[in-house]
């Protein structure tokens, strides 16, 4: 009888230090993998500069943090070590950014993000919530006043929005169809957005060797694509997402095109998406 109680004991004690290095292992990297993504998101991102120094060491942790939750997941010593890591990594990248108090707010904003979505169940209506909200930052450009006072906002919560979507579809628990191509469409728009056609930097399209268009003509193509984004979300909320009550459906189904039209209202916008239709057409 005191072996199994002593046997349980030591389950239990285990299972909670597997658990507590888990989570640990979750908040490291995701802390880490928000500053990663910060660095890339910079105005002024270079690649030789920001990532090729580090490339060695950053690519060690990936494969250490991808190991310890998935391949390694029941050694908690290991998940433990390779948590600290990541937090040291994390450290060091966060600490370049001591200067700049906005990116240092995006990197533990989009670390914030990456941890809630990690631990959120299948399904959950937070998903749909939070991009919702996360649109209403980008989209509200209208009038140019609101757009001016949002702009450090938008810095801030810009690279959550596409991974807010990608987050969905990874934890989408309906059978895949019509529904899930929706989501991945949105989710496909917004990163391709965000990476390829940024119109303040083209470094990926250098660093891949492709044509690098015009500042004027990656505007076009970021405004057509995140609208696509933002239609396609409106369309999985409206017709797929459930929520607790009908009220909260109807509120954010309201936010999204109040999104769309504040967007299609901004001047700027609007110009650049018609001179791309009608080449020929004069303001």
């Amino acid at each position: 009888m005191y072996v199994g109680i002593i046997s349980s004991s030591a389950a239990i004690h285990l299972t909670v230090k597997m658990i507590s290095s888990e989570f640990f292992l979750v908040i490291c990297s995701s802390l880490w993998i928000g500053a990663k993504l910060t660095i890339f998101f910079k105005r002024r991102f270079r690649w030789r500069e920001h990532f090729l120094p580090h490339l060695g060491l950053d690519s060690a942790n990936l494969i250490l943090v991808v190991s310890a939750y998935f391949w390694l997941s029941e050694v908690w010593l290991f998940q433990m070590v390779t948590a600290v890591i990541a937090m040291v990594l994390a450290i060091r990248d966060m600490y370049s950014m001591r200067t700049d108090g906005w990116e240092l707010c995006k990197s533990l904003g989009l670390g914030f993000c990456i941890i809630v979505f990690w631990n959120i169940e299948r399904g959950s209506c937070i998903f749909p919530a939070s991009s919702a909200c996360l649109a209403l930052t980008q989209f509200l450009r209208w009038p140019k006043r609101l757009k001016d006072s949002l702009s450090e906002i938008r810095i801030v919560c810009g690279p959550a929005y596409p991974l807010s979507l990608i987050a969905t579809g990874l934890k989408w628990n309906e059978p895949f169809g019509f529904s899930f191509c929706v989501l991945i469409v949105a989710a496909l728009c917004s990163s391709v957005a965000a990476i390829f056609f940024r119109p303040d930097n083209s470094e990926v399209l250098v660093l891949l060797h492709l044509p690098v268009p015009t500042t004027r003509t990656r505007k076009v193509c970021h405004a057509i694509l995140m609208f696509s984004s933002l239609l396609c979300m409106t369309v999985q909320i409206l017709f797929y997402q459930t929520f607790p009550w009908i009220i909260c459906k109807l509120v954010f189904i309201a936010l999204v095109i109040l999104c769309a039209f504040l967007f299609l209202g901004a001047t700027e916008t609007v110009r650049i998406i018609g001179r791309a239709i009608f080449p020929g057409h004069r303001d």
